[in-house]
């Protein structure tokens, strides 16, 4: 043995273990999908009506809520001027709409209309069923802009999480800002379930979107690093992420209550945290840390639950490891972002991973809270976008390891620009009868294509950094994706701006295409540990059939033995 892969592989290789560890952490992706999505129905704009009270003298007013016979609901009413009785009612053209709510409302004059001939709202009215915190806090008319700003601050929120995420996980391991940040996801969830006003649920929005970004940083470095080689590609495809939007679609149906589905997110992260009793510190990040007998033992409990012993050479291995980056931690020298920035290869790699992150978030979450704008049930729209693209990300799996990292990549944000650019040929072209349709089917192609290229992203990114910097790189790629994500509901608006917004995504789907041509092919690689590996690649590892197109030479995992593509 000569690697950690030998050593995971002779611990059992994939087995119960990684099988447990699946379950254990990667199902976490459920709690923050329905945590990031959550908006798309807190946020809904149910149809509403203008409510005026007959005291202030507007001429067409809201009947009023009574039971009386008397009143004709089948007529318009407005104000005259009576004697000492009060008031008239008199008719008018146009017809009343009794609501569900029990409000009557004048279609006409009152729907969706801050003021009526001049008299601005009392109140409002909102139709249905569901209660989300534009209906909870009359955040219409002059409060309409709120929702984009709380969409936006929640990936504020995740970014700052991700930015300290990044520093902790390399710095006190995985195992504890993991657990951390999840222990803060359901606190804030349950928090934000008792808000009295939009400005108290913004601020629960940002914490929660602080907590998620953590967890969406160190998470997949974490559980990355327990797999051999050739299961690296099955953290980021597993569609938990997906799993918990459906989840997520299932609960607001039954509960149609904004604080309600915060509640009961903070009770399904509970489960998660007992996690913290079985699973251990990651066995790459300790030895690379000089913590040799503590990694030994994470070895042992791995090769213990897989049914099979470690072999006595192991710890030869992690001392090799560790050894290489002796001089370092013989400084006390703590790595930082800086790091990611030392050489021109390792800057080249972190700012086009980053860019690529930037416009996948953009074009995901532009889509995602974009549902709004396909037609039919919005229950039903939030379950499509969250699991339309579960298909292909599985298949991703198959794709990266047979054709690799840089193909694949390629391949799937060309679709997504091709897709992207059907919609703008559809939103000028396409006739009315089929325009819709068309657009859904496309968007929806988009963000499969945009997903899937996040899945080889997620995998392409990560072996490109040795593990000291791992989580930083993958942390820092993150943190900048949020800028994407604080512009989506700006940039990608696709309500009222919807043939910019597809010239937008395309734009930056082309972007993502060429930079793919870029990094370094990483299939069949070992991953690095120390800067040392990441930086000594000789001429003969990187032969002319693929060599990439920028020659930094990003990456080097020690081992260069190609893995069997099965």
């Amino acid at each position: 043995m000569e690697t950690m892969e030998d050593v995971l592989q002779a611990a059992g290789g994939f087995g119960k273990f990684q099988v447990a560890l699946c379950f254990g952490l990667l199902s976490v992706y459920c709690a923050i999908g329905w945590s990031l999505m959550q908006l798309s129905f807190s946020t809904m704009i149910p149809h509403w009506h203008c409510n005026i009270n007959i005291s202030r003298g507007a001429r067409y007013l809201t009947a009023p809520q009574s039971n009386d016979s008397m009143l004709d609901t089948s007529s318009q009413y407005y104000y005259t001027q009576g004697g000492s009785d009060g008031p008239n009612l008199s008719t008018s053209l146009g017809d009343f709409i009794v609501q569900s709510s029990g409000c009557y409302t004048q279609e006409n004059a009152s729907f969706e209309t801050c003021s009526i001939n001049g008299t601005e709202c009392d109140s409002f009215c909102f139709e249905g069923s569901a209660k989300t915190i534009i209906s909870e806090f009359d955040l219409v008319c002059d409060l309409k802009w709120t929702k984009q700003l709380i969409t936006s601050l929640q990936m504020v929120g995740i970014f700052f999480g991700a930015l300290l995420s990044g520093q902790l996980g390399d710095t006190f391991g995985r195992r504890k800002p993991f657990y951390g940040f999840l222990l803060l996801h359901g606190i804030f969830h349950l928090l934000a379930g008792f808000s009295v006003s939009w400005e108290m649920y913004t601020v629960c929005i940002i914490l929660i979107g602080f907590a998620a970004g953590g967890n969406l940083v160190v998470i997949i470095p974490y559980s990355l690093e327990f797999f051999p080689t050739r299961w690296r590609g099955l953290s980021s495809i597993i569609p938990t992420f997906q799993i918990g939007v459906a989840i997520f679609a299932g609960f607001a149906y039954l509960l149609q209550n904004w604080s309600h589905i915060h509640f009961a997110c903070a009770v399904f992260n509970l489960p998660f945290l007992l996690g913290w009793f079985f699973f251990p510190e990651s066995a790459r990040w300790l030895t690379a840390h000089g913590r040799i007998h503590e990694s030994m033992r994470v070895i042992k409990k791995i090769a213990r639950v897989n049914g099979t012993s470690v072999p006595p050479d192991a710890i030869d291995v992690l001392e090799a490891i560790a050894g290489s980056g002796k001089n370092v931690r013989s400084s006390e020298r703590k790595y930082s972002y800086r790091d990611l920035f030392r050489t021109r290869k390792s800057t080249m790699t972190t700012i086009f991973i980053s860019i690529i992150w930037i416009a996948l978030t953009a074009g995901y979450y532009g889509i995602s809270f974009g549902i709004s704008s396909l037609g039919g049930n919005v229950y039903l729209n939030i379950f499509l976008v969250g699991t339309v693209e579960v298909p292909l990300n599985i298949f991703s799996l198959y794709l990266i390891n047979k054709i690799g990292r840089r193909p694949s990549a390629i391949l799937f944000f060309t679709f997504a620009t091709l897709s992207s650019a059907g919609c703008i040929v559809a939103e000028l072209e396409a006739p009315g009868s089929e325009k819709d349709t068309i657009i859904s089917g496309l968007s929806l192609l988009s963000k499969m294509m945009v997903a899937a290229g996040f899945c080889v992203i997620f995998v392409w990114g990560i072996e490109l950094y040795p593990t000291v910097t791992r989580n930083l790189g993958f942390g820092f790629a993150n943190m900048l994706g949020r800028v994407g994500g604080i512009a989506a509901p700006f940039a990608i608006n696709l309500d009222d701006r919807a043939v910019v917004s597809y010239v937008v995504l395309s734009a930056m789907m082309a972007v993502c295409t060429v930079l793919s041509f870029l990094l370094e092919e990483t299939k069949g690689r070992e991953l690095a540990d120390t800067l040392h590996e990441d930086n000594d690649t000789t001429d003969s590892e990187t032969t002319s059939a693929t060599r990439p197109l920028y020659e930094g030479n990003i990456a080097n995992y020690g081992s260069r033995t190609p893995l069997n593509s099965q």
